[in-house]
Parts: structure tokens; C-alpha cells; sequence
């Protein structure tokens, strides 16, 4: 049985390698979400009836989507935020060490800035991810020094 499931993980590798459509990113989401993989996928709507059966973009975008100053900080951070034009926003979800959800804000637009004070007590290190629709946009940590 472990034998079986080790070759359909390793197919999945191997998609998620290989493949630039749908198949591959979808193994790339798997890999992501259950096995600590960072694989990213630059969201791109197709405009034009002959992109939409176009490979997914696999390049990072030119510049930081996402900049978090100051970093490190004693607790008050702000985030500026560059997202495709086409998109309406983006979810920015902070997490503790331990995996506890901090916070979870919608960030409306495509473009933006948005003010975080940590909770009193808090510090270390804590995660951030953006999310814009299906796609792990950008993956960060911050440091909060006491």
C-alpha cells in the first residue's frame, strides 16, 4: 500500500514539474497545501479568445507584490500591496508559530495600503499570506521585537 501511494505522489511531482496548464497547477495546489511545497503561480486572466487555452504563467511578477514595513518592528507594521489591475482585492491572513489565525483582512482593490498593530504581549515571529481568488499570491514572515 505504501509502495502505490509513494508512485502516485511521485506522479504528482512530476505533473506539477512538467505540466504548465490546468493538470499542473492543480498538482502544484496539492503539493502546496499537504506537503509544504512553495511552488507559485502568477495569477493572469485571459483577455483574448486564444490565451484562454494558454499555458498559466509560471514567472514571478517583476516586483514585490506585497511590502511590509518596518519589518522588524516593535508591533505596528504597514502593508502595501500591488495586485494585477484586473483584480477586486486580495485576502492577507496572519498566523502565529503555532498555526493560530492573528488575523484575516480583505484587502479591497488592486492597489493599497492597510495598518497592523500586533496584540500587546505578542512576539516573535509571525506568518503572512496574501490570497487573490484561488492563488497563493505571496508568503511572508514578520518579526516582532519587545
Amino acid at each position: 500500500m505504501e509502495k502505490a501511494l509513494l508512485q502516485k505522489c511521485l506522479q504528482v511531482k512530476d505533473i506539477a514539474g512538467n505540466s504548465k496548464c490546468l493538470a499542473g497547477a492543480q498538482a502544484q495546489a496539492l503539493l502546496n497545501a499537504y506537503y509544504g511545497y512553495q511552488y507559485f503561480v502568477s495569477p493572469k486572466r485571459p483577455t483574448a479568445p486564444e490565451e484562454r487555452s494558454a499555458p498559466l504563467q509560471q514567472e514571478e511578477p517583476a516586483g514585490k507584490t506585497l511590502s511590509v514595513f518596518p519589518n522588524p518592528s516593535k508591533g505596528n507594521f504597514t502593508f502595501r500591496y500591488n495586485l494585477l489591475e484586473d483584480l477586486d482585492g486580495a485576502k492577507l491572513t496572519l498566523t502565529d508559530a503555532q498555526g493560530r489565525v492573528l488575523l484575516e483582512q480583505w484587502l479591497p482593490g488592486w492597489q493599497g495600503s492597510f495598518a497592523w498593530n500586533a496584540p500587546k504581549g505578542l512576539k516573535g515571529v509571525v506568518f503572512y499570506q496574501l490570497v487573490a481568488g484561488v492563488f497563493l499570491v505571496e508568503t511572508g514572515k514578520l518579526v516582532i521585537i519587545r
